[in-house]
């Protein structure tokens, strides 16, 4: 079991079962197995990213062949949440996007926040800077916001750039 909060003051919230932030890395044949990856954030500047996998993959990563059975947690307040069941959240810096390929989820994503977040939950990936191809969730995705949030929930991305794409999914 995972979990990580960060106050109201405090940086980003990453939470993952494998590895809470990543840059320029892969992710072949991993797993991640019956417990609670939890990530919650107070602050209004900074975000809570949770994955299954990876909080966050940053600049052009690879995740393949790779699976969660976990439950997936993501909580903020006021800033913003990317929660998955393999990856919270990937980011781009160049036109090369990450990829994200034969994985899938069976763990419940559920997402909680309040007042004037952003919550991204999707059952692989809460935001996509990626192309996915060939993955599958089972797991429930789930969010409960309040107040003047907004929510992007789905099956397989929660929301994404329009260059990011799914296929075979």
């Amino acid at each position: 079991n995972i979990a990580v909060y960060t106050g109201s003051e405090s940086a980003n919230a990453y939470a993952g079962g494998i590895v809470g932030y990543a840059k320029q890395s892969d992710f072949i044949h991993c797993g991640n197995e019956n417990g609670v990856i939890s990530g919650a954030s107070d602050s209004a500047q900074n975000d809570a990213l949770v994955g299954g996998i990876v909080g966050e993959l940053e600049n052009d990563g690879i995740i393949r062949q790779s699976y969660n059975t976990s439950k997936i947690y993501g909580q903020a307040s006021v800033s913003g949440a990317y929660t998955g069941g393999i990856v919270g959240k990937t980011t781009s810096n160049s036109n090369t996007l990450s990829s994200i390929r034969d994985c899938y989820n069976q763990g419940q994503i559920y997402h909680s926040g309040s007042w004037l977040e952003t919550a991204n939950v999707g059952g692989i990936i809460g935001f996509s800077s990626s192309t996915l191809n060939r993955c599958y969730n089972s797991g429930i995705v789930y969010a409960n916001t309040n107040t003047v949030s907004t929510a992007n929930l789905g099956g397989i991305a929660g929301s994404g750039i329009s260059s990011s794409s799914v296929s075979n999914s």
